[in-house]
């Protein structure tokens, strides 16, 4: 009898937070930063937990470390600069001059394809990009729900994955989180 309330408590609770998800996301659009994604990913895990034993603790033991090394991560952005390693703007742009006999692709691409309204390709091309956003914490999710003895592996290759980020951001920093085409139009 338990069992079979537990049971209905996790479908609940899990019907619950998918319906949660689904009105944030028709009414405030996709979640596409970290920390909301994360409360979305763990409360969905934490419901679906519900009467599974010590599970709801395996998603703070293996989510907690993951969810700070993020944090990290964001706050690591201006850690080239602290270390006396400016943003390196320029070699990125010349090279693409050098390949391309002096044209800049990503500015030569949008002077012949912006047009006043999207078309549809230019839907499903941006869809496809912002999909970066979200998949590698969906991923991580389904890895650690699907399989349980490497739960923790899921998270930790995106906190490995992170962190080595991290490092080559403050080591190189390239000024990757800018648009390309936006910061040439100011250059060149």
């Amino acid at each position: 009898m338990r069992e079979r309330r537990l049971t209905v408590a996790r479908r609940a609770a899990v019907a619950v937070w998918a319906l949660i998800v689904v009105y944030r996301t028709v009414t405030t659009g996709f979640a596409f930063n970290r920390e909301l994604l994360l409360l979305y990913i763990c409360t969905g895990l934490l419901a679906a937990s519900i009467g599974q034993g010590r599970r709801m603790l395996y998603v703070v033991r293996d989510w907690l470390p993951f969810a700070l090394v993020l944090v990290a991560y964001d706050l690591s952005r201006g850690a080239a600069t602290l270390i006396g390693r400016p943003t390196m703007w320029h070699w990125q742009i010349d090279a693409d001059r050098w390949m391309f006999f002096g044209t800049v692709p990503t500015v030569w691409l949008q002077e012949r394809l912006k047009l006043p309204y999207p078309p549809w390709w230019e839907i499903v091309i941006s869809t496809v990009y912002m999909s970066f956003f979200i998949l590698p914490y969906v991923v991580a999710a389904v890895l650690w729900g699907l399989f349980a003895a490497p739960r923790a592996a899921a998270t930790t290759t995106c906190s490995v994955t992170s962190i080595t980020g991290m490092a080559f951001g403050a080591v190189d920093p390239t000024g990757t989180f800018v648009d390309p085409a936006a910061l040439v139009s100011g250059i060149g």
